[in-house]
């Protein structure tokens, strides 16, 4: 496009030296002509003074005829050479006046572009920061409840991988933004699926924990009753000593105690009956 622009002008200017010249050398020509009809009148015609002024004249006034009709024609020429310029003139302010438009559109564009880029960076930086951590969430809820995660697929991928790949693509085409939206994307889904995979580790984890708290505090009381059975045994304090000791008990234990921990309270009483 360029080129035949370039060629165009070119073509013109040369146009525009043919005419030029083309009237001086019809100019040179009159001048030529009426000259030598002005001469051979002096040399060839033979006459009185003024018969020979009179043929002078009636060739000047006609040589100032050619010259008025070639100064209209000048006139006429300049004139559409003008208006052609004119138009030219005009025709490049439009040119110069889209391209300026098109020069603003790009740059606005690769702004645009550059933003993107940098918040679609950012973002694939945070996102990758907290891979790691949820990744070795996933690995030590694996090892302590043997998770089974093989089925599982993730689509991961490098930053410089990333990086290298959208700079090759924006020196291609303009597609850098629709690449990383999507490798933005996968990286969401990845999460996503971790997330889900993490949750449901934390339901598991919160039911074990539930299951377990209250066989351990079954447990307890029961060791608990078991170690005051035999305390009362083998020690034998006074009865006074005794009671104080059952009524602290009795004040400690919860409400609701289960069959052993009755049991051991029956087993104290009876021990305490035998002492009395």
């Amino acid at each position: 496009m360029k080129m035949d622009r370039k060629n165009g002008s070119v073509l013109e200017m040369k146009r525009s030296c043919l005419v030029t010249r083309s009237v001086q050398c019809l100019l040179n020509e009159f001048q030529c002509v009426y000259g030598e009809k002005l001469r051979r009148l002096e040399c060839e015609i033979k006459g009185s003074q003024e018969e020979i002024l009179q043929t002078k004249v009636r060739i000047l006034h006609s040589y100032v005829n050619d010259l008025s009709d070639q100064n209209r024609i000048l006139v006429h020429t300049v004139e559409e050479l003008e208006k052609e310029a004119d138009e030219k003139v005009a025709d490049l302010k439009a040119k110069l006046h889209t391209a300026t438009g098109g020069i603003n559109d790009l740059d606005h564009q690769r702004r645009r572009l550059e933003e993107d880029n940098k918040r679609l960076r950012a973002e694939i930086q945070q996102l990758k920061a907290d891979a790691p951590t949820r990744t070795r969430v996933i690995q030590e809820a694996q090892h302590a409840q043997g998770l089974d995660v093989t089925g599982l697929t993730l689509k991961t991928q490098t930053l410089e991988s990333i990086t290298d790949q959208s700079a090759h693509s924006s020196r291609k085409s303009q597609k850098t933004g629709d690449l990383m939206k999507a490798q933005v994307e996968d990286l969401r889904n990845g999460l996503k699926t971790k997330n889900r995979i993490i949750r449901r580790l934390e339901e598991e984890i919160k039911m074990l924990l539930s299951h377990r708290v209250p066989e351990k505090n079954e447990g307890m009381r029961v060791a608990e009753a078991l170690e005051e059975v035999c305390k009362l045994e083998v020690c034998k304090p006074n009865v006074v000593q005794k009671r104080k000791h059952t009524e602290q008990s009795c004040l400690l234990e919860p409400p609701g105690s289960d069959p052993m921990t009755e049991d051991a309270d029956a087993s104290r009483g009876s021990v305490e009956v035998g002492l009395t």
